[in-house]
């Protein structure tokens, strides 16, 4: 099922959920999405992670009433991690992107994938 949501991604440039960002940053990073969601600390898979968060955060907020911690809890629930990993992550992506060049290049061309 989630092999179809891919390709529906692919094929018409259309995301829809939380599942679909994780495909397509799974898909850039080259990993499992369970990977996305599990508690490994390799540092591809939690800079997706990290990404993963960032942009579905992004997403979400734009579509979801109420308080920014309801999004919050919102993505935190896709991803399978706390409220607090979210807030962190939307705090570190845009450092990241100022301190580290190839870390803002990445950011650029998911970002463009997932037409944010």
């Amino acid at each position: 099922m989630k092999n179809q949501k891919l390709s529906y991604w692919i094929t018409t440039g259309v995301l829809t959920t939380g599942d679909d960002v994780i495909l397509a940053i799974s898909k850039f990073y080259n990993i499992n999405p369970e990977q996305i969601l599990g508690n490994a600390r390799y540092r591809n898979i939690a800079e997706a992670r990290h990404l993963s968060s960032y942009f579905l955060y992004e997403k979400l907020r734009k579509t979801t009433p109420g308080e920014p911690i309801a999004v919050f809890r919102k993505v935190g629930e896709i991803i399978n991690k706390d409220r607090s990993t979210v807030w962190h992550s939307r705090k570190l992506v845009p450092n990241l992107c100022e301190t580290d060049h190839e870390f803002k290049a990445r950011f650029n061309n998911i970002k463009q994938i997932l037409s944010l």
